[in-house]
């Protein structure tokens, strides 16, 4: 008798949860529908555009932003709603948060490889300000060293600022004083 009940019981919550998440969709969809006709409207791109000259359109990144917070937030409470919540937030959460960092170390990539290029660079000597050096089709002065660019003066007198990570994967020249008179 206390299963069959358990499973009723399993069984409305899991109704429940579908419900919300059905209301969740309904409401997203509408909401964001909502403010999209209404910032369409009030025409908030023009507006935006002429006084900030941001090219971004807030008239369709904000419905959709909306639309997915009450999407997740139906998701929560359809979750909460089921006797196993806690282990699936917990589930959940970890996941979010692996996805965030490593969408965050995706984004980084071409700095942390900068860095560790740069590092490399001042750690060993390979070039220090002064050396003239040549790179693919780039040829100057070296004028400044950090951990992330290099800044060489051509012949020209043009400033050019170089990723270190360039120099990991080209061919670097460096010529002796005497080989730029």
């Amino acid at each position: 008798m206390a299963s069959i009940i358990n499973i009723n019981s399993t069984l409305s919550d899991l109704i429940i949860a579908i419900f919300i998440l059905l209301i969740g969709i309904f409401i997203g969809r509408a909401l964001s529908n909502l403010v999209k006709k209404f910032l369409i409207e009030i025409e908030i791109d023009k507006i935006l555009k002429k006084g900030t000259n941001l090219k971004l359109s807030i008239g369709l990144l904000l419905p959709v932003i909306i639309k997915y917070i009450i999407y997740i937030a139906s998701i929560i409470f359809a979750i909460l709603q089921l006797s196993f919540a806690n282990y699936l937030l917990i589930i959940i959460l970890a996941i979010l948060l692996l996805s965030i960092i490593l969408m965050m170390l995706l984004a980084l990539r071409d700095s942390l490889e900068n860095i560790s290029a740069g590092s490399s660079i001042i750690k060993k000597g390979l070039i220090k300000k002064g050396d003239n050096i040549k790179i693919a089709n780039i040829e100057g002065k070296v004028e400044s060293i950090d951990l992330s660019e290099t800044k060489v003066i051509t012949k020209d007198k043009e400033t050019l600022f170089i990723p270190n990570s360039y120099f990991k994967s080209n061919i670097l020249l460096k010529k002796k004083d005497t080989d730029t008179k």
